[in-house]
């Protein structure tokens, strides 16, 4: 378990993952904030690292987001960007489902867990102790289960191990059989959300 989807820490060295129990890969990627007109679906490597590589470029702007569906769960993956973090959209991805989001930025690796549009639990698993949301203790069994409290287990390991406790998803290398989507995701207060409430004015 401890190993679950290393080959996209391998791959990145940020990125974030969420996950939807409503097993819709193109309406999480709505729910997430894609312009609809932007998703497509992908067939081959060179159309998943074209999408990547322009998204790369416009990173101000926006970002490759890729899903599918494994399980009973719809995934999706945003390589080197943070973007799906936050409330906005996670509140309206979860609007009718459970939503997990996990990114991995360096030293920081932030999970949170969503339902019915509300956040009951999320840590930062350098300091997985320290829990906010309605319901802090809610995933407290799966995050020991996963390692999140074990000293010998690094900090981004804990979240992908959290994310498979609870999903049981071993996400496929990206161009596989399975059928995948692509879409721009906006970059953060870039979308519906509105600008930043940090902005002067």
């Amino acid at each position: 378990m401890a190993g679950a989807n290393q080959w996209i820490t391998d791959e990145w060295l940020a990125y974030c993952l969420v996950f939807s129990s409503e097993p819709d890969a193109q309406s999480l990627l709505l729910q997430l904030g894609c312009d609809g007109a932007s998703i497509e679906q992908i067939d081959d490597t060179e159309e998943f690292d074209a999408l990547l590589y322009q998204g790369m470029d416009e990173h101000d702007v926006w970002s490759a987001a890729f899903a599918g569906t494994s399980s009973d769960w719809a995934y999706c993956l945003v390589p080197l960007s943070g973007s799906p973090l936050n409330d906005a959209r996670l509140r309206r991805a979860s609007a009718q489902s459970s939503v997990i989001c996990y990114a991995s930025m360096g030293a920081l690796c932030v999970f949170e867990y969503w339902e019915n549009g509300r956040k009951l639990t999320g840590a930062e698993l350098m300091a997985p102790q320290r829990r906010h949301g309605e319901e802090p203790d809610r995933l407290l069994a799966p995050m020991e289960r996963a390692g999140c409290f074990d000293a010998e287990v690094g900090v981004d390991e804990r979240g992908r191990a959290l994310c498979f406790e609870i999903t049981g998803v071993e996400i496929p290398l990206l161009v596989s059989d399975d059928v995948l989507f692509a879409g721009r995701m906006p970059a953060l207060y870039r979308g519906s959300e509105g600008p930043s409430p940090y902005d002067e004015g």
